[in-house]
């Protein structure tokens, strides 16, 4: 559960600078934090804390923060956008290298698979915020997820149990699977 105050300080922090993110021209914006803002590391930061928040008072501040960032989505759609493509470009290289790595070895680590599979799961969340499909880019992804598929059996949920409704099978299949060994 080390995602949990790394999500927090995320949050906090990117609520004041999200509009100067979405203004510049860095896909990877550095926070006092030591963490590096992306919508989609936002995106899946907010899911997460919205799962965990408990008090009142967690649940207000992230239901504020929602809402702020709710605000700025629409003031700033076509850069919001923009810097979603652009990410989801990113993210898609990064996602296949790290498949073409786990599936290429003989024995497929179920733990680095664990890790790796954020990235696929940032490509969805940052697939609602595109305004213009780029029907080569979804393709790519596709054909990466009939690879996933091939090489892998059906699990439970592999992230913290606790996540699970925030994640559910019908949309994040790739979290309900784990790499099946090598021959």
């Amino acid at each position: 559960m080390d995602y949990i105050q790394k999500d927090r300080s995320l949050l906090e922090y990117a609520a004041g600078e999200i509009k100067d993110y979405l203004l510049s021209d860095q896909l990877f914006w550095p926070l006092n934090s030591g963490e590096r803002l992306t919508l989609g590391t936002l995106l899946l930061a907010l899911l997460r804390s919205q799962c965990l928040a408990q008090t009142p008072a967690e649940i207000q501040k992230i239901d504020d923060i929602n809402q702020q960032i709710s605000i700025l989505r629409g003031k700033w759609r076509t850069n919001w956008s923009n810097k979603a493509a652009l990410e989801f470009h990113s993210r898609l290289r990064q996602w296949e290298l790290a498949l073409r790595e786990i599936l290429s070895r003989e024995q497929r680590n179920t733990v680095v698979y664990t890790h790796e599979v954020t990235s696929r799961v940032i490509l969805s969340l940052l697939q609602s915020e595109i305004l213009q499909t780029d029907l080569a880019a979804y393709d790519h992804l596709l054909i990466l997820d009939k690879q996933l598929q091939a090489a892998s059996h059906k699990s439970e949920f592999i992230w913290d149990p606790i996540l699970k409704d925030q994640f559910p099978k019908e949309h994040y299949w790739f979290l309900y699977c784990s790499p099946t060994p090598g021959e």
